[in-house]
């Protein structure tokens, strides 16, 4: 599954988001298991699931998150340094050749009220990369967006996980943003499909 970019389909209410949020190690399943690697999760502690999220994944939204009172480089920094134990601390000059990549060196300074929609969504994905994680877990990413913004983000989302190789996997009711992932899967009446 490393660098595989998949999406869940189904209608609203049919536990995408609960099952995101099972594979994120934020909600532990009533029954079967999670693994990260060869460690099973259902019996960590919450530190140790902390540590997993922190080490392992990153998460987008389908809202962006941001905390407001700091700039578009601050919240990537944040968010670094949250994650500092178990990983390198990035300089200014990395963190600005992340935020380049979606587009946004020159609103590095900007704080998220300064921001569009889609800029706020490509800081929150960049914010999600920072500290290299294994696997990006997006929940309606584009859901909140305009058609053309949509397409900007979830372009430049799925060319960034591609060149460092993430492994992707994205909850959606959109059809349109799934066909242009490797692999989707239906979520429907509690069971799972393959469509491609």
């Amino acid at each position: 599954m490393e660098g595989e970019i998949i999406s869940i389909v189904g209608h609203s209410g049919s536990g995408k988001s609960t099952l995101l949020h099972i594979l994120g190690l934020i909600d532990l399943p009533t029954s079967g298991r999670v693994l990260i690697g060869d460690k099973e999760c259902s019996s960590s502690s919450d530190y140790e699931l902390t540590e997993l999220r922190k080490k392992h994944l990153g998460f987008i939204y389908q809202f962006h998150h941001l905390l407001p009172e700091f700039s578009a480089i601050e919240n990537l920094k944040i968010a670094n340094m949250v994650a500092s134990e178990s990983q390198l601390v990035k300089s200014e000059a990395e963190l600005l050749e992340l935020l380049g990549k979606f587009r946004l060196k020159d609103k590095a300074n900007n704080y998220p009220s300064q921001l569009s929609g889609g800029e706020r969504q490509r800081v929150a994905i960049a914010r999600a990369m920072v500290n290299q994680p294994k696997v990006i877990l997006a929940d309606e990413p584009t859901g909140n967006l305009d058609r053309y913004n949509a397409n900007v983000v979830l372009s430049l989302l799925l060319e960034n996980v591609r060149k460092e190789n993430i492994a992707t996997i994205i909850v959606t009711h959109n059809m349109e943003l799934a066909k242009k992932t490797d692999k989707v899967f239906l979520l429907e009446n509690k069971e799972v499909g393959v469509i491609k």
